[in-house]
C-alpha cells in the first residue's frame, strides 16, 4: 500500500508521480535477490473527471495551456482539463524513465505502456482522414531503454527488429 500523504489526483487516487516513482523504488529494490521480476504500474490520472492533480508541475500547465490555445477546433472545459492531464501523465513518464536511470534499473528493463482506451474527439485530433475508429487504437509500446541494448551487443539488433515486426504487425 502506498502512504496516504501522497498527492491525490482523480477519484481521490495517489498521483502519477507519486505511483510511477514508488514503483521505479519497489523494483530497484526488488532486483537485489537478482530475480526477474514484473511490475504493473495503472495510471488513473487520464479518467473524467480529469481531476488536476496536487502536484502538477506550473510548467505542465502551462505547456498544456499553450497546446489547447492552438487546438484546430473550440473545445469544451473538459478537453481543457484532459489536455492537461495528458501532459502531466507524459511528465510523469520522462520522470520514471529517469528514475528508472538514476536507480541503474533501466539497463535490466522493458517497459511496455498500455491504454485501455483513447479518445476520438475532433477536440483533440481535427477533422483529418483518420477515423474514429484509427483514433482510438491504442494497442501498446515498447520502450527498449538504450542501457538495456547496451547489455545485449551481440542481440541488440535483433531486438530492435523483433519490436519493428511487432509495430508492423
Amino acid at each position: 500500500s502506498l502512504s496516504s500523504t501522497l498527492p491525490h489526483g482523480v477519484w481521490g487516487a495517489v498521483t502519477d508521480f507519486a505511483v510511477f516513482d514508488e514503483a521505479a523504488r519497489r523494483v530497484a529494490a526488488g532486483l537485489h535477490d537478482g530475480a526477474p521480476q514484473m511490475a504493473f504500474v495503472m495510471s488513473l490520472s487520464n479518467h473524467s473527471p480529469f481531476t488536476l492533480p496536487d502536484d502538477l508541475p506550473a510548467d505542465v500547465r502551462a505547456r498544456a495551456s499553450a497546446a489547447v490555445a492552438h487546438a484546430c477546433c473550440a473545445g469544451e472545459s473538459e478537453d481543457a482539463l484532459r489536455a492537461t492531464t495528458y501532459a502531466y501523465t507524459d511528465a510523469a513518464l520522462a520522470r520514471f524513465f529517469a528514475t528508472l536511470d538514476e536507480l541503474h534499473v533501466s539497463d535490466r528493463a522493458v517497459v511496455v505502456l498500455a491504454a485501455d482506451h483513447s479518445t476520438g474527439h475532433n477536440y483533440l485530433w481535427g477533422d483529418g482522414d483518420a477515423t474514429d475508429d484509427a483514433k482510438a487504437q491504442i494497442p501498446f509500446l515498447v520502450v527498449v531503454p538504450p542501457a538495456f541494448l547496451a547489455r545485449l551487443p551481440d542481440r541488440g539488433a535483433a531486438v530492435i527488429a523483433a519490436l519493428t515486426r511487432a509495430q508492423a504487425l
